[in-house]
């Protein structure tokens, strides 16, 4: 079982913004108790102006002001903001926009989608669209 001096140590290391207060206060100790804990263990009273908050997407900690959509890096921002499919016809690999998807898929729900023009046509003359004859399966 942790004791008082490892909960505080242990809080003010996972959250840097929290007041001595606050972490009191969940200790059950007042702030000026905590302000000495920290000190004898050489951690810093002073709390951090910005907030740590962990990257929406894989979750590593950074520091940020806008803790709801914290994001930490391009790779994280294009994982969020993008999806990849496989070309029905194909099976190559395709990224879109996920609002560009939505919106796509609102229109139409059951869209297939290509990589290309001529992957579409490829894909229409396989299945006896653009000949005239449906293909039947058998």
């Amino acid at each position: 079982m942790e004791t008082n001096r490892e909960k505080i140590i242990l809080y003010k290391k996972e959250h840097p913004d929290w007041t001595l207060a606050y972490i009191g206060g969940l200790v059950g100790v007042t702030k000026q108790r905590v302000r000495q804990v920290l000190l004898t263990n050489n951690i810093s009273t002073k709390r951090l102006k910005e907030y740590c908050s962990p990257c929406i997407v894989c979750k590593t900690l950074i520091l940020s002001k806008n803790t709801a959509k914290a994001i930490c890096s391009d790779e994280c921002k294009k994982k969020l903001l993008w999806v990849n499919l496989l070309c029905t016809n194909c099976k190559i690999s395709i990224s879109r926009l996920k609002s560009t998807l939505a919106r796509e898929l609102r229109k139409k729900p059951n869209k297939l989608f290509f990589c290309s023009k001529s992957c579409n046509i490829s894909y229409l003359w396989s299945i006896g669209v653009l000949s005239g004859k449906k293909k039947v399966n058998v």
